[in-house]
């Protein structure tokens, strides 16, 4: 039994991680879409060619796929997780970019930590971070207002030591298990650490 060729190119293009554009045709008789067209709306240069930015694509896939059960149209959602990965592919910047994802991401799931947060109040009170030192606690805090207060084009500018870097997502992690039932540490999380140090 062959295939025939739009199925080849619907498997190619259908790959984790690629933004499609479709043309469905919906039967009258019922509420069954048919893809007429598919094409792929952005492809990538630098995701599949660098262990980092991989890395952090597959950390941050498994975070959407844990997280979102919305169903409908959700347009602000969808522009923000495609400009993440379009960045994350091609800005030159890009190593601090999961943790930025995590805490814009946090919005569009309702509980996004306030930009003027009490050092030493809202954040970490949810995170329940054991033995972390008085001075990485006030690093953190101020680091994630950063975060918060940046945009994709500011990135550059926020700087982190690798201990920095684990603490404060380690951290934001924490802070979505606190906001979501039965979220936990992501499996990639652990090799996205290594792969970063």
């Amino acid at each position: 039994v062959g295939t025939s060729k739009n199925a080849k190119k619907r498997a190619v293009i259908a790959q984790p991680l690629n933004f499609v554009d479709l043309v469905l045709y919906k039967k009258p008789t019922n509420d069954i879409y048919k893809i007429n067209d598919i094409g792929i709306n952005y492809i990538y240069s630098g995701i599949g060619e660098n262990i980092y930015r991989t890395s952090i694509a597959v950390y941050f896939l498994e975070v959407l796929n844990r997280v979102i059960k919305i169903t409908g149209a959700q347009e602000e959602l969808y522009d923000f997780i495609k400009n993440f990965y379009v960045q994350l592919d091609s800005s030159d910047q890009f190593l601090n970019i999961h943790i930025f994802g995590m805490l814009k991401l946090s919005r569009f799931l309702g509980f996004c930590p306030s930009a003027e947060i009490e050092v030493d109040k809202e954040f970490l009170s949810y995170s329940n971070i054991e033995n972390i030192e008085t001075d990485d606690y006030y690093s953190v805090v101020n680091l994630i207002k950063r975060f918060l207060n940046a945009s994709f084009s500011e990135l550059h500018k926020i700087e982190l030591s690798m201990k920095e870097r684990r603490l404060t997502l380690e951290i934001i992690e924490k802070y979505y298990e606190t906001h979501i039932e039965g979220f936990s540490a992501s499996k990639s999380l652990k090799i996205l650490q290594n792969i970063l140090t």
